[in-house]
């Protein structure tokens, strides 16, 4: 009967140590995934602080150039404007020479 016991105790050990051994390899490989996912988290937090600064320097270089661009559209509006009434004048100071002009042709004859 003791031999039976010391038997089974030593399956018993056996069977502890095993777990054991498994325990310590399950823990180092869940310690080797949490380091490798904290690497990637890392890596990603970084590339998005990256991409956030590249982000803002080009939306502000955006927001410049837009401005101006509104600023050179004003000025070609004010000159159109301007082109436009002297247009306008010339077309009424032509008109009114073509008058005086013809005016004069009938005068002559």
């Amino acid at each position: 009967m003791e031999q039976e016991y010391s038997l089974k105790e030593q399956g018993l050990d056996a069977r502890v140590r095993e777990l054991e051994e498994s325990s310590r390899s399950s823990s180092a490989e869940l310690t080797r995934l949490l380091s490798a996912q904290q690497k990637t988290s890392q890596r990603w937090k970084e590339e998005a602080k990256t991409l956030t600064v590249t982000f803002h320097t080009k939306l502000t270089s955006l927001k410049g150039e837009l401005t101006g661009q509104k600023q050179r559209c004003q000025e070609l509006e004010i000159q159109l404007e301007t082109d436009h009434e002297t247009i306008v004048e010339l077309s009424i100071m032509t008109s009114q020479r073509r008058k005086t002009s013809s005016m004069a042709d009938l005068e002559s004859l």
